[in-house]
């Protein structure tokens, strides 16, 4: 049979397939059940609640009788009645293997349609939002690929048009119009030029509506996609660049009605730039929406080579192991020097990052450091994605050691920064003593956790706040956000956490809009 596509009238097209042996390791799939009792089968969510798009893992007895890896998956359960007709009606019918009830769910995955291809088009909304439902709660996690969403947006000068073009690695665009902010799809990463395209299309059909003045914004980032293709459009002639930490700040705030109060947030983060062209994401912020800062940090780590270091992480370990060592490289019996000096398309780079002859940025990202942790404990020769780490992550914080290492905070220009290097030193001790990696690793764990409430724990008592946010890409992982949570609640602080707002960075743009609106510095951003 042909191969069906699905288009919905203000999202994307997706290719719908019934077997998950098509998938390939690069598609981000998404499973369409349409009876919640086999949807609970598969994926481990919480049965009691009402939200019917999920980010989840399967279950255990999945990964046994599926071909299916074990990560987090976007699942959708669809139960209004006229798209529930809809698929029946339309869809459904035309895979025999479903119809004889041999598979319990469909699988999207966005795909150009071929030109032999039937191609269905729908106009029902299927989701906006998928939630992570952790203790009972529902934490929104990502905005949908399938349709717009609104956020009401209650102030004053609300009226106002104000465009934001988010995070072109999970990429929205966002617009502020007669009290409410329009979100479009999720369109991912922006990674090939039919995406960019369709951004640019999206862009220039919102703009062409708009014949007043009004406000553009977009990220702090000097090598973003997004801000190049901006330039493009003459009719940008305001244009505001705001931090992405700060954006996350502004979506939790928000959601949670504060405007004025200051609070503190833990922010653990993927990649963003600051005006340095320094990546940060493992920061704590103090602030409201009118005015915020970095009050604390880890303190960042060298990624040799710039950005290849996103897709080469064991750089970041070997720069990392470089800067704590005065000796040479060579000389640490270790899998990671060994392979990465004898592979002979990595052998230059070692040699540059031993002799310190290589350029390189730095990066307070959590990714980064949990990345150049698992490689320096778990090195194979191959490439890991971070992905891979964040698993390694969640899989073994739920037996999280007791035991934590005490690192050095130290203050500089009025922001408290957590010895990293110190913490690698450390693990570089437990490796030579002979300690097992796997209970060096919850160690480690123990150690981020325990070291980043330290300092909550001072800067609480200097700012006089028992209140403390979680947000950013880490925090979309259930036990992580759950050790956080019941640690601090354990302490006496209230834990503020996403209500309406995703914590990805589907929802930059959103942030983008909050922050340039109340900020009170915004015209100097």
């Amino acid at each position: 049979m042909n191969k069906v596509f699905l288009k919905f009238s203000k999202g994307r097209t997706f290719l719908v397939l019934t077997d998950l042996g098509m998938l390939r390791i690069s598609d981000t799939p998404y499973f369409l059940f349409f009876e919640k009792d086999k949807m609970l089968a598969y994926f481990d969510i919480d049965n009691a609640t009402e939200k019917t798009s999920f980010y989840a893992f399967p279950k255990k007895e999945t990964l046994e009788k599926s071909n299916i890896e074990f990560r987090y998956y976007h699942i959708l359960l669809i139960q209004e009645l006229e798209a529930k007709k809809f698929f029946y009606q339309k869809v459904l019918p035309l895979f025999k293997n479903f119809v004889k009830n041999e598979v319990d769910f469909l699988i999207l995955i966005e795909k150009i349609p071929e030109f032999d291809s039937t191609v269905i088009d729908t106009v029902h909304k299927i989701s906006s939002v998928f939630y992570n439902t952790y203790s009972k709660k529902a934490l929104p996690v990502s905005y949908c690929p399938f349709n717009y969403s609104i956020l009401p947006f209650s102030a004053e000068k609300s009226h106002k048009f104000i465009l934001s073009l988010g995070n072109s690695r999970n990429f929205t665009i966002s617009y502020l119009k007669n009290g409410e902010i329009n979100i479009s799809p999720n369109f991912g990463e922006l990674d090939n030029l039919y995406e960019l395209e369709t951004m640019e299309y999206t862009i220039a059909s919102l703009i062409e509506k708009e014949n007043k003045e009004y406000l553009v914004v977009q990220e702090q980032d000097n090598y973003s996609v997004v801000n190049e293709f901006a330039s493009r459009f003459t009719k940008f002639k305001k244009v505001k660049s705001v931090s992405h930490i700060f954006s996350h700040f502004a979506n939790l705030l928000y959601d949670n009605k504060i405007i004025d109060e200051n609070v503190l947030c833990i922010l653990f983060d993927n990649i963003s730039y600051n005006s340095e062209d320094e990546i940060m994401g493992g920061e704590i912020l103090y602030g409201n929406l009118k005015e915020m800062k970095i009050a604390g940090r880890w303190k960042p780590l060298p990624l040799p080579g710039g950005d290849i270091a996103n897709i080469e992480p064991w750089r970041i370990a070997l720069g990392t192991l470089k800067e704590i060592t005065s000796e040479n490289l060579e000389n640490l019996d270790l899998p990671i020097v060994k392979n990465v000096k004898d592979n002979p398309h990595h052998s230059y780079i070692f040699n540059a990052i031993n002799q310190k002859i290589v350029s390189y940025s730095l990066s307070s990202s959590m990714h980064h450091i949990l990345a150049a942790i698992g490689e320096l404990l778990f090195f194979e020769d191959s490439l890991k994605n971070f992905d891979y780490f964040e698993l390694l992550v969640e899989t073994s914080i739920e037996n999280n050691s007791k035991e934590f290492k005490d690192l050095s905070i130290s203050k500089k220009e009025d922001v408290y920064i957590i010895d990293t290097y110190q913490l690698f030193k450390k693990i570089l001790q437990d490796i030579f003593s002979g300690r097992k990696k796997k209970a060096i690793f919850e160690n480690v764990l123990s150690s981020l956790v325990y070291n980043t409430l330290e300092l909550i724990e001072r800067l609480s008592k200097e700012y006089n706040t028992k209140k403390v946010g979680l947000t950013g890409e880490i925090f979309k992982h259930s036990h992580i956000l759950n050790v956080f949570t019941q640690r601090l609640e354990k302490k006496g602080y209230e834990v503020l956490l996403p209500v309406n707002i995703p914590l990805d960075d589907s929802a930059i743009s959103v942030g983008q809009i909050i922050y340039t609106y109340y900020n009170t510095n915004s015209e100097n951003q």
